[in-house]
């Protein structure tokens, strides 16, 4: 397994996190 850079990892996170809550607020609205 190629080791990611710790950049990447914390944009991949960022966007998981920014999608959870765009999932949340969602479901909150509605």
């Amino acid at each position: 397994m190629v080791k990611q850079p710790e950049w990447k990892k914390q944009k991949e996170s960022n966007l998981k996190k920014k999608s959870l809550s765009k999932l949340q607020n969602m479901c909150t609205v509605s």
